[in-house]
């Protein structure tokens, strides 16, 4: 396989791709995160102060790594959001609604879960056309969360 194929689209690295959401008709517009990207840089600089600060340990409890997380993928890798919706009414994407939708305890830790794996797999941002997004059988990480699987390796 060619380098470049390998690579990735590297423009809808930086501007994101849409994606369907294992629940229901949401789409998510979302950036790389994985290695060698910006925003992966930075997720990795936000663990290792993380880390110093709870005595160089490797291991990180959730209640640390949850809102370093959540933080970053408002910050760097949502860009976007279709069909969601607040008292039957399209919601607009922004800033205040992402974090007020990330921060719903029912649901945003599973679409905070779900962006944090999505935006890692290097196969969502190969040519990527409007036709791609949503299919049926979606990414690992959409199949896992329909089945009721863990997403956890």
């Amino acid at each position: 396989m060619d380098i470049k194929q390998m690579q990735g689209d590297v423009a809808s690295q930086e501007e994101g791709v849409w994606l369907q959401y294992a629940e229901g008709d949401w789409k998510f517009k979302l950036a790389y995160g994985g290695t060698g990207s910006r925003a992966g840089d930075i997720y990795d600089r936000l663990l290792s102060k993380a880390r110093q600060r709870n005595r160089n340990t490797l291991w990180l409890p959730s209640e640390v790594t949850t809102p370093i997380q959540r933080d970053w993928l408002a910050a760097h890798i949502f860009k976007g959001w279709k069909n969601v919706t607040s008292d039957g009414k399209p919601l607009a994407f922004n800033k205040e609604n992402l974090e007020a939708l990330l921060n719903v305890e029912s649901i945003g830790a599973r679409v905070v879960e779900w962006a944090g794996i999505e935006c890692r797999m290097i196969e969502n941002f190969k040519n990527q056309t409007d036709a791609d997004v949503g299919s049926e059988e979606g990414s690992p990480a959409t199949a896992a969360m329909k089945s009721g699987s863990s997403l956890e390796p």
